[in-house]
């Protein structure tokens, strides 16, 4: 599958040393010692944003029209702001040996969550062997409510990748960035 260019939009110019390495959001070591009763439960309690999105990394998004990315399109639908001028958009070009897994369809997800500590999404040690992960838009609708796209699938519920909301990209090894360049993001022009 082709990846399409990714961007990266901020107020401030592109900074590779601001890019914090990845860390799952919470602490489950512990967890480990817990029979498997309040596992299962825990399992089922912890479903939130806070476990299907980690800590650190880029977020990046593609071009959708000569005016909005995914991110901008998302902002001003869905959370009613607009994209000021001082804004930057940075393309990110990635190493041609970047390891990159797509999650398309939900299988994917399935896939990818069974990697690491089987009680979270364990974006640690996911990172160990993917520098990111792109989510496509149809892996985004298949993922998103999965207990509705896949009412057959029974534990649908802990695979949910909601707030995942775009078709997006992850980055979450900063070395497979082979390079960066700001870009002028067309504006419509205001004629007064």
């Amino acid at each position: 599958m082709k990846i399409p260019k990714m961007y990266f939009l901020s107020k401030e110019p592109f900074d590779i040393e601001r890019v914090e390495s990845i860390s799952n959001s919470a602490d489950y070591d512990e967890l480990e010692e817990l029979d498997d009763e309040i596992r299962s439960r825990f399992s089922r309690m912890t479903y939130s944003s806070m476990t299907i999105k980690p800590d650190g990394g880029l977020w990046l998004s593609p071009q959708v029209s000569k005016h909005h990315t995914t991110w901008t399109k998302f902002m001003k639908h869905e959370l009613d702001e607009k994209v000021k001028d001082n804004h930057v958009l940075t393309e990110v070009i990635l190493s041609v040996n970047a390891k990159v897994y797509t999650i398309d369809k939900l299988e994917d997800a399935i896939e990818i969550r069974s990697i690491g500590n089987p009680l979270i999404w364990d974006w640690e040690e996911v990172s160990k062997r993917y520098d990111a992960i792109y989510m496509t838009e149809n892996g985004q609708y298949e993922t998103r409510l999965p207990s509705i796209s896949r009412s057959s699938f029974r534990t649908s519920d802990e695979l949910s990748l909601y707030g995942w909301d775009i078709e997006c990209m992850l980055i979450l090894n900063k070395d497979c960035i082979e390079r960066w360049e700001e870009v002028l993001f067309h504006r419509k022009k205001k004629y007064e």
